[in-house]
């Protein structure tokens, strides 16, 4: 069995030893990304005004509460809840996010917002 020592004398594994020629090749990887696109560009402008009123409900929430936003409803939630529109409160518990707590504490203000 070979032992690879490094430069210091402490024994690797001969994946771990250096080249001969002390030359250390990289190889690099990118993807290219598509370009970023606005949020709320896919939505009518029905949704757009409620997403926008809901992420001024959620900033209000945030600071009376001394919480940051998302601890109030993540924006993957908030999006839910735009797309689906809720009328009522049974039909925010399909909504991923909002567990029995933050339908119990947020609900009725989703709901209202929803309606308006």
């Amino acid at each position: 069995m070979m032992r690879h020592l490094d430069r210091s004398g402490v024994e690797r594994p001969p994946h771990f030893a250096l080249s001969t020629t002390n030359e250390i090749h990289t190889q690099t990887f990118s993807r290219p990304r598509p370009p970023a696109s606005e949020p709320t560009e896919a939505l009518t402008p029905e949704q757009q005004a409620l997403d926008h009123r809901l992420r001024q409900w959620r900033q209000a929430e945030s600071e009376k509460l001394n919480l940051p936003l998302f601890f109030v409803l993540a924006s993957t939630t908030l999006r839910s809840i735009v797309l689906t529109r809720p009328q009522t409160l049974s039909q925010l518990k399909i909504i991923p996010g909002l567990g029995h707590e933050k339908i119990e504490k947020f609900g009725a203000s989703i709901v209202e917002i929803c309606n308006t």
